[in-house]
């Protein structure tokens, strides 16, 4: 619609006399008896004297069997449902009102009160008188088991069909079935009363093109019922004002009392409603970029106490959540949503560049803050060596302050006993390390002792190093996905295979390539430790062999020469290569499920023979003759594996299952 349509038509909003249709919102029945019920219980909890001589009237209507009507529509589908099944293609009897709750899936959830008002004034009670009082005042025009709520709302057939898909198609519904004579009554289904206000501004914006000036958790809720509504062009509205919420360079007086992160933190309190606000991932990753991009610019350090109670009186910042190892928890709670997880701060790319902006003062607030997941302490401490020298200007004081806030007692059994004794970085003494270890497995009457001596000793049980508490797993979260399992796709490039079968037609043996990931780079870190995967070609075999190696982080700086092999395992995973047929459909060429099998780092698990094909190479001296830019014998070259290829790529997928688990 266009904006001039919108300004004319925005004149007539409200004006009952020139309205040619009428809105009707109303909830069904579950919901409806559940409220009454929920209305009832605590009115008899706050009141002993009334609970002695319930109003009968009060109570909800008794069913056939002569339950409570909330207690039958508790047990099953509502009597709404089994109707649309039932009448007709669109679930409605001649001449009734038009509702397109067959068309569209089912109602949003309950998001929140009222906006402008508060829980004063919209009381169980009160509302539950409401509900009935309408509920009876408007039975021809719900189905028997619905309860209207609000007043009609006039409104007009050219505004509704040109601003939302939904009304159009029960406009056009409407006139199919009643004629272009009656007035169309447009019912629209809602879970729960708190929705109203915010359908009816979504309902506003088809009017005026406008949103209300609201803080985060109203435009999420908006922003919801909207996409709902199917009205078109205001979620993208509520996206833009989200966006500007969160980078508004001159706040707001109510933004004030929270500084510039004041968007952020709005966002934090209500981010409950992100995973219910029907956001495509996309413009929830932008979201949560700029959220970042945020806090890299100011999250300098974490107020103190003073500016924490004001912010929390504004309600605008999150309740301080105090830290196992005794610092503030606000900034750290920021930090610890916005980048989510160790694990998916560590593999994705674009996430782990933001982290190495971050000042010194926010990297010690995010290695204090309690709900910082991770799988395994080891990956928290290979990030912060990623941080420490992708910042060499740190100075001495922060980084040992930084190294401090590290659980070493919980770093795994790899790192722990293995790889921390080879590391030339200045962690922690070889003396201290020898203590605690001891300490970490000593029984308490052992420690409690430990303790005492630690003292002459200059060693600090107290610190975070003897901390006895793991930092919690991963869980699914709108920032870092599921907790569960996740899976990175890899690809491997024409001209990395087309150099490899090369070598082992001329030069080598064995050649191996190694794939990149989409999002994570070369490889996926997981318990503080690099896995690749790779194509490996042996002279001769008319097989590709797929691996997945495990590496030594570099920044670990490991003097290597240790007296045993040192092998890991990435726990379960499930390591996938897929194929083309001739319709472009993608199919699992191979896949290799393992369990918890263990590799020595520097090596790999994998299968031989994964991939076979026929070897159309030429001669191994018209190999060796080559050139790398002749993409016409590229081609031909890499015939052979021509069914593994699409777009020039061998392409895989790696799942890490149990990803939430520690190592």
């Amino acid at each position: 619609m266009s904006a001039s349509l919108i300004a004319s038509l925005s004149r007539l909003f409200g004006h009952q006399k020139r309205s040619d249709c009428t809105l009707v919102f109303y909830c069904n029945a579950l919901t409806a008896a559940k409220d009454l019920k929920e209305a009832s219980a605590q009115e008899q909890q706050q009141d002993s004297a009334a609970a002695k001589a319930p109003n009968d009237a009060e109570q909800p209507a008794a069913g056939p069997e002569g339950e409570p009507a909330a207690d039958q529509d508790l047990k099953g589908t509502s009597q709404e449902t089994a109707s649309d099944s039932s009448d007709g293609p669109d679930g409605q009897q001649p001449g009734a009102a038009v509702d397109a709750a067959s068309d569209i899936a089912g109602a949003p959830t309950s998001l929140s009160n009222k906006r402008g008002g508060s829980e004063a004034t919209n009381t169980p009670a009160k509302r539950r008188k409401t509900v009935q009082t309408q509920a009876r005042s408007q039975p021809e025009a719900l189905p028997s088991d619905s309860t209207a709520f609000g007043d009609p709302l006039p409104a007009h057939t050219l505004v509704l069909s040109g601003g939302s898909e939904r009304f159009r198609a029960q406009l056009d519904r409407w006139v199919e079935e009643q004629g272009n004579g009656a007035k169309p009554v447009l019912r629209v289904p809602l879970d729960n009363p708190d929705d109203l206000p915010h359908a009816l501004s979504a309902v506003k914006f088809m009017y005026t093109g406008k949103l209300d000036e609201s803080d985060a958790a109203t435009l999420l809720r908006e922003r919801r019922q909207a996409a709902y509504l199917q009205v078109e062009g205001c979620t993208e509205a509520c996206d833009e004002a989200l966006l500007a919420l969160i980078t508004a360079a001159q706040p707001s007086q109510q933004q004030q009392a929270g500084g510039p992160l004041a968007g952020v933190s709005q966002l934090y309190c209500c981010r409950d409603l992100l995973s219910s606000a029907d956001m495509a991932p996309a413009t929830l990753r932008k979201l949560l970029d700029v959220c970042r991009q945020q806090l890299v610019k100011h999250a300098g350090a974490a107020p103190d106490s003073g500016q924490q109670q004001q912010q929390q009186r504004a309600g605008a910042a999150p309740a301080v959540v105090p830290s196992a190892t005794g610092g503030p928890g606000l900034m750290g709670e920021l930090l610890a949503w916005a980048f989510g997880d160790a694990p998916f701060l560590m593999n994705d790319l674009e996430v782990r560049k933001q982290m190495l902006e971050l000042s010194a003062a926010a990297m010690e607030a995010l290695l204090d803050c309690d709900s910082f997941a991770t799988d395994d302490e080891s990956t928290v401490l290979l990030m912060l060596l990623t941080w420490l020298e992708a910042n060499p200007s740190c100075t001495a004081e922060s980084r040992q302050r930084l190294l401090k806030l590290i659980r070493l007692t919980q770093l795994s059994d790899t790192y722990l006993f293995r790889l921390l004794p080879l590391t030339t970085r200045s962690i922690i003494s070889s003396q201290e390390l020898r203590f605690l270890h001891e300490y970490a497995f000593a029984p308490e009457e052992k420690r409690a002792r430990m303790r005492r001596d630690a003292g002459s000793a200059g060693y600090d049980v107290s610190s975070a190093w003897y901390c006895d508490v793991p930092r919690p797993a991963p869980t699914d979260g709108e920032v870092s996905g599921s907790g569960d399992s996740r899976s990175y796709e890899w690809s491997v490039g024409a001209a990395d295979l087309w150099a490899a079968l090369q070598l082992t037609e001329s030069k080598r043996e064995t050649a191996r390539v190694y794939g990149k990931f989409t999002r994570s780079g070369p490889c996926v870190v997981v318990d503080g430790l690099e896995w690749y995967p790779s194509v490996q070609f042996i002279k001769g075999e008319d097989a590709a062999g797929i691996y997945l190696y495990c590496k030594m982080p570099s920044v670990l700086q490991l003097n290597l020469t240790p007296e045993a092999p040192v092998r890991a395992s990435p726990g379960p995973y499930r390591l996938e290569v897929y194929k083309w047929d001739r319709g472009g459909q993608r199919e699992v060429a191979w896949d290799d499920t393992c369990t918890d099998d263990f590799c020595r780092i520097g090596s790999g698990c994998g299968t031989p023979d994964a991939l076979p094909f026929k070897r159309t190479l030429p001669s191994a001296a018209a190999a060796a003759s080559i050139s790398a830019g002749d993409a016409q014998r590229q081609q031909q070259l890499l015939a052979c594996l021509a069914p593994y290829l699409k777009d020039g790529k061998l392409w895989g997928c790696l799942t890490l299952e149990n990803a939430g688990e520690q190592g």
